[in-house]
């Protein structure tokens, strides 16, 4: 049995000078489902004195063993009177809260506290549920039923004094605020139940909240526990708090989650963004382990008018589900539905839709229900459908066609049309014509977390040389001046434009280009043919003395282990990886750049993988150091050396309980800086560990043991200021953000959180008005938001904090239950503390 204490234990030992007597206080219990009976393992069980001990302040959390037993022992003094009011409390599966006072003193030191819970959930009779999200493209907010048991009646009271029958109605609220929403549901079988959750009805905070999931182990999914959630939210959020609803929380951006029992779980996501401009939340059923059904509901879609792709408000909707599904129910999240297969479906407006499907089998075992954000109209910037194709087997004239995706923007899904009535949802697709001629081939990109969607579409000529639309050309040289001649395969007549490499480009079939310095360059050619067919080919040319140019290569070490990974050519003055040359280290740890001018550079080994551990060296610069300034410049025009490098060794963490996250952006801009090599110092600035930041630019290390760490920014050329925390018990995380700045990184945003020391939550139990004790060294800008059993923020706001400040917060009319008190600083690190609210 796992013992987690989230908050503290005071106890004041001395009472007048003199020691007190210290008994031992002792409550245990057994939690049992109300209809099976069975032991219900792995349950939080939340026990706390209220403020009538005393001087005595309690609050732990304890988890139930495998037969569904909990205990606890808590040390009192008779300094702290020796007695008072002990609350115990844990979650309902419905997410209310079951909680029991018990008195204890002399005499009374041994308490139990058993409870049953689950009294009306799923499989049996029925349960009302339901989630809300706010519309984006109205003021309203959508209330979605999620209910169980096939409630036929619906009654929605939303709080403001109007109500409705309908099973997902839409509601406009008269003015932002807090409401109180109650759904009563009731089946023919003459089941009822009811569900009431506090909904905070915001201004538009340009942002949407918005996942998808689906299981780790998708060949065994009805066996399968562990969920990947992805995060699909628009509005570039920046923070993400997850709220899985059995417990447990995660504050990653698409975590992997293993809940402990099949089920469902009401899974809540809250999104921020470090400028406030940027909140949301939403919640949603989900089911894990499919335990009565054999299939999980997925689809894809993509714009079907792809002539006018940025205007067109029609989606073709493809259904991906696996199970053999026999019935389809589409929501679209404007009002309409469908129970089509595959529906095309025309949207009232641009803007995003929460679209559903719900699939089920033929004897009702197959059941399974899937949600995910739709965009509908323009899509994101720097997103864009693109691809080439050659034959397969060009010697033998086959019809078959390899296709290649070449697409910006990080689609994670395509959908290809090949022309002939055949399609494929592969990124690179082989594909086999029937006969040889002209097909219309089109690529529809998507991802909706980047909010990318873009069709293309290519006329591709399959072993129809007359009718191809492919060009070709030829390059002559002469010092540093090149001369192209281009043309088309079947004589069409078609416009040219040119990409010669260095950033420079020109049209016409016949161009000249002077360059500034000798080397290697790739020359691009694009065609577009009086109908309309698009072709692109490429070629390396070079250009200078050819006696100058020499090869870099060596080999890259980690002991006798083998290494894969890339190795960067930076010039010695060069910035970050701007301008440099990359080429992969082979199975046998060699490396080779080729064609490579006079200079001097710098060689860095980035070890992807070392015998298939990805942590255990370091990136290492030629010389055998990690930082750049340490780096041994390598000057060619000497005789050929072997440049070879060995790793520097990560001297590894102790595992802990903390955790530090963050994002490294360049000149203050929102997004984030790709593969740049983050490291974890100590103390001392030993290595301990690295990671590369993501597309997004951010970076984590998990699973840390307390203590002073340091997060250093390594980018070749750049002056780094790095940032040195210390994480606690009572500080477990922090969140770094860092800026490139011209020619160095710094931290931005210190002020917060880690340089703060908090209270306790008092009194708790809460009745009316929530206190905690915050100290801060500077005026300390805090958000506080209390969250809900649900995942639900139901009251957020913005505090100042200069030196001892007592902060309130407002609890009347809550439902009684468990909440978290979230605290986040301007650095982004957080701070959580939990209470119970309970009636007069």
């Amino acid at each position: 049995m796992r013992n987690r204490v989230v908050l503290f234990l005071m106890l004041l030992l001395m009472l007048g000078g003199v020691q007190a007597q210290i008994q031992t206080l002792t409550i245990s219990g057994i939690v049992t489902h109300a209809l099976s009976g069975a032991p219900i393992v792995n349950h939080d069980v939340v026990i706390q004195t209220d403020s009538s001990a005393g001087n005595f302040f309690y609050f732990n959390t304890v988890s139930t063993n495998s037969n569904g037993a909990y205990i606890d022992t808590i040390p009192v003094t008779s300094g702290s009177q020796g007695q008072g009011l002990l609350v115990v409390s844990t979650v309902e599966c419905n997410g209310t809260a079951q909680v029991q006072q018990l008195t204890f003193g002399p005499g009374n030191m041994t308490l139990t506290s058993d409870f049953v819970i689950c009294s009306d959930t799923i499989p049996f009779g029925c349960q009302s549920s339901f989630y809300y999200y706010a519309d984006s493209t109205s003021n309203a907010t959508v209330f979605v039923d999620a209910s169980q048991g096939s409630p036929n009646s619906w009654i929605w009271n939303f709080g403001d004094g109007t109500t409705s029958t309908e099973q997902n109605p839409v509601h406009v609220y008269a003015q932002p605020g807090e409401y109180i929403v109650t759904l009563v549901i009731a089946t023919a079988g003459g089941c009822s139940s009811s569900s009431t959750q506090l909904v905070n009805v915001s201004q538009p905070s340009g942002c949407q909240a918005s996942y998808r999931y689906y299981p780790i182990d998708s060949l065994n999914m009805l066996l399968s526990n562990t969920i990947q959630f992805v995060d699909q939210s628009y509005g570039s959020p920046e923070l993400w708090f997850w709220n899985f609803g059995d417990g447990t929380t995660s504050y990653e951006q698409n975590p992997v989650h293993e809940f402990a029992q099949f089920g469902e779980y009401m899974v809540c996501l809250t999104i921020y963004n470090l400028d406030s401009t940027c909140y949301d939340n939403i919640c949603l059923p989900v089911w894990v382990g499919n335990p009565a059904g054999g299939c999980q509901a997925t689809f894809t879609f993509f714009p079907a008018d792809t002539l006018n792709l940025l205007v067109s408000n029609t989606l073709q909707f493809m259904d991906q589900s696996s199970g053999n599904p026999i019935f389809w129910h589409w929501d679209f999240g404007d009002g309409t539905t469908s129970t089509e297969q595959n529906p095309l479906h025309i949207f009232p407006n641009e803007g995003s839709y929460q679209v559903c499907l719900s699939i089920t089998g033929a004897d009702s075992n197959c059941f399974s229900d899937y949600c995910r954000q739709v965009w509908v109209g323009n899509t994101a910037p720097g997103c864009r459908a693109m691809f080439y194709y050659y034959p397969a087997d060009s010697l033998n004239q086959s019809n078959n066609i390899q296709f290649a995706d070449q697409s910006l923007g990080n689609s994670t899904e395509w959908l290809w049309n090949f022309g002939d009535g055949i399609t494929s949802t592969g990124q690179n697709p082989l594909h086999l014509y029937q006969q040889p001629g002209i097909y219309h081939v089109c690529l529809a990109i998507s991802n909706p977390t980047a909010q990318c969607y873009d069709t293309v579409c290519h006329e591709v000529s399959v072993n129809a040389i007359l009718d191809s639309c492919e060009n070709v050309f030829s390059a002559s040289v002469s010092g540093l001046t090149a001369t192209f001649d281009g043309s088309m395969v079947s004589g069409d007549t078609a416009s040219f434009t040119w990409e010669f490499g260095d950033g420079y480009t020109a049209t016409g079939n016949q161009v000249a280009h002077t360059y500034i310095i000798g080397g290697l360059y790739t020359v691009t050619l694009t065609t577009v043919s009086t109908r309309g067919c698009v072709f692109s080919s490429a070629s390396m040319i070079f250009l200078g003395d050819t006696a100058l140019v020499q090869t870099i290569q060596g080999t890259i070490r980690a002991g006798s282990l083998p290494v894969s990974g890339v190795v960067l050519l930076m010039p010695q003055g060069g910035i970050w990886n701007w301008g440099a040359q990359t080429t992969a280290i082979d199975s046998m740890g060699v490396y080779r750049f080729e064609g490579v001018m006079p200079g001097s550079y710098h060689l860095l080994a980035v070890p992807y993988s070392v015998a298939g551990d990805t942590m255990a060296y370091l990136p290492t610069y030629y010389g055998n150091v990690i930082f750049w300034e340490q780096a041994s410049a390598i000057t060619l025009g000497a005789a050929a050396l072997a440049y070879d490098i060995d790793l520097v060794a990560c001297n590894g963490i102790i595992p802990g309980d903390a955790l530090i996250n963050g994002n490294i952006m360049a000149n203050g801009l929102k997004a984030g800086m790709y593969d740049v090599n983050i490291m974890l110092l100590d103390q001392q600035n030993n290595p301990l560990v690295f990671d590369r930041s993501d597309a997004a630019g951010s970076f984590d290390f998990n699973a840390l043991a307390y203590g002073t760490y340091t997060i250093w920014a390594e980018l070749h050329g750049v002056s780094t200021l790095p940032v040195t925390l210390t994480l606690s018990a009572e500080k477990p995380f922090a969140t770094v953000n860092l800026k490139l700045d011209g020619t160095s990184v710094m931290g931005i945003g210190t002020a917060g959180i880690l340089e703060s020391t908090f209270g306790q939550v008092y009194p708790n139990p809460v009745e009316d008005l929530a206190k905690i004790e915050v100290t801060t060294l500077l005026p300390v800008p805090f958000e506080l938001s209390l969250i809900n059993t649900m995942g639900q923020v139901v009251m957020n706001k913005y505090v100042v904090v200069n030196g001892n400040s007592l902060l309130e917060v407002e609890t009347t009319g809550l439902p009684t239950g468990v909440y978290t008190l979230l605290l986040r600083g301007n650095d982004g690190s957080r701070l959580l503390r939990k209470f119970v609210k309970a009636n007069r």
